[in-house]
């Protein structure tokens, strides 16, 4: 919902423009949510968990982020989440 909110600058319920000489793309609403947070807490190290010895997690999605109308982005599911190779979450959806 933040990417979402990021590029397209609309409000949730009634899709009214919020200052949107202020959106962002896709792909920087990314690195503002992921890769920018690391490198504030001087923990970018693209192979650690920032704070910890542990690998890297990642999400799987239901949809392609960067190739979907930004509108859709509100919609985006999140299917299952990976941290050091370990599945910690997976979406009801899915079997």
């Amino acid at each position: 919902m933040g990417i979402w909110a990021a590029v397209e600058r609309r409000d949730l319920h009634s899709g009214q423009a919020i200052a949107p000489e202020e959106g962002i793309t896709v792909l920087q609403a990314l690195q503002m949510y992921t890769r920018n947070p690391a490198y504030i807490g001087f923990e970018e190290k693209p192979e650690r968990l920032a704070g910890t010895q542990q690998i890297c997690g990642f999400i799987v999605v239901d949809r392609g982020v960067l190739s979907v109308p930004s509108e859709q982005l509100k919609d985006v599911q999140v299917l299952k989440t990976f941290v050091g190779g370990e599945l910690v979450y997976q979406n009801a959806r899915v079997r």
